[in-house]
């Protein structure tokens, strides 16, 4: 990874430790979430955006490449990493994990058709935010162990 910061990503230096790189990446581009709520759509909706968008999918790519992935890993694990992360912020900005929807989600179960999820409504309700994103993001990178350690 290069320095540089610019208006979308600060990249920080290589560590040498693939992990430790692509789990910086991943909270800074949850981070660029939360600093512009609106950039993932800026990418989807405008070409001025492109070059933004190949600075974050590069710096994975690169890590990646570096790490010995498959060309066909890494173009697969940065679309899985980047969607993650982007599906897990605008889930968080949206509010959509937290106590505010409570009634709501006690509402839609009030017929009884979904008894397990009706038992953990306080896990749902009641989420750690930063330990939630740490653990789906570690899941991820075994999985990525896995497939370096298959190749």
């Amino acid at each position: 990874m290069q320095c540089c910061e610019n208006s979308t990503l600060l990249l920080r230096p290589a560590t040498g430790d693939w992990r430790q790189d692509l789990t910086a990446l991943c909270h800074e581009f949850r981070a660029l979430g939360h600093r512009h709520p609106g950039a993932f759509r800026m990418y989807e909706i405008f070409e001025d955006w492109i070059t933004a968008e190949h600075r974050v999918h590069e710096a994975f790519r690169s890590t990646l490449r570096s790490a010995g992935f498959s060309r066909r890993v890494t173009v697969q694990a940065t679309r899985m990493l980047v969607v993650y992360t982007e599906a897990f912020v605008v889930d968080e900005i949206g509010g959509w994990l937290g106590a505010e929807v409570r009634e709501e989600l006690e509402e839609s179960l009030a017929n009884g058709h979904f008894p397990v999820t009706s038992d953990l409504i306080e896990e749902i309700v009641a989420p750690d935010i930063e330990a939630d994103f740490v653990f789906g993001l570690n899941v991820l990178l075994r999985g990525l162990e896995d497939e370096l350690a298959a190749a």
